[in-house]
């Protein structure tokens, strides 16, 4: 296991628990955990363990079998739908059988599941609107794990809860109403450089831009490659 949280889980981690703390919880951290769980805590006396999922561009290729290689240094224009339900399915269904090893590492008596964006790539891959957050919640509702919590931050956005085990469980099929525009004519174009893990915007006419179209996780859409 690793001795220290990446720079990515460390932004997450402060903002969550600044959100918790607005809320006017008491948030004690244990500092000897880092890893499987990422974090472990005391909120309002009841322990707590939490496992942060990153939904990188990276994750998006995996989910999607994507093939592509992508080579450092090179620029790649990257055409990915826009599926914030699917996402978050993934995400829960990643992790959920981690649970019990999670509770037996921690000593906790409950855990949180927290999906965040990327944090370091120098450009958000996604933008977080109030409509991506409705479809976040609902699917979240939807998936049926152990976490007790399930929260997505982002950049712009900051930290969002987006269920936890007091409310109603709703119907994943439901969530077609929401999402009828989406993957067909909601998509993001991303231009950019791979160095090593992180993202930057790097667009120079010594680099060819290639073009990878990542195919939606719906399989009843499909996205005209170019």
């Amino acid at each position: 296991m690793r001795n220290q949280r990446t720079r990515e889980e460390i932004a997450v981690i402060n903002l969550v628990s600044e959100a918790l703390r607005q809320a006017g919880h008491e948030v004690i951290e244990d500092t000897n955990f880092h890893d499987k769980p990422d974090w472990v805590f005391s909120l309002n006396g009841r322990r707590v363990a939490a496992e942060c999922r990153l939904i990188s561009l990276q994750e998006l290729m995996r989910w999607s079998n994507s093939k592509r290689t992508m080579i450092p240094e090179k620029n790649y224009k990257i055409i990915f739908p826009i599926e914030p339900h699917l996402w978050i399915k993934k995400a829960i269904e990643d992790k959920k059988d981690k649970i019990p090893e999670y509770l037996k590492n921690s000593g906790a008596e409950e855990v949180w599941l927290i999906t965040h964006a990327d944090f370091t790539a120098g450009l958000t891959l996604y933008e977080c609107s109030i409509w991506m957050l409705d479809v976040m919640r609902s699917a979240a509702a939807a998936i049926i794990s152990e976490f007790s919590s399930i929260w997505f931050v982002h950049p712009e956005s900051g930290a969002n809860k987006l269920w936890d085990s007091g409310e109603t469980r709703t119907d994943f099929s439901l969530l077609d109403s929401l999402t009828k525009d989406s993957p067909v004519a909601s998509y993001s174009t991303l231009i950019g450089t791979l160095k090593d893990e992180d993202w930057s915007v790097s667009v120079g006419a010594e680099n060819t831009v290639k073009t990878i179209t990542l195919q939606p996780l719906d399989n009843r859409y499909k996205i005209e490659e170019e």
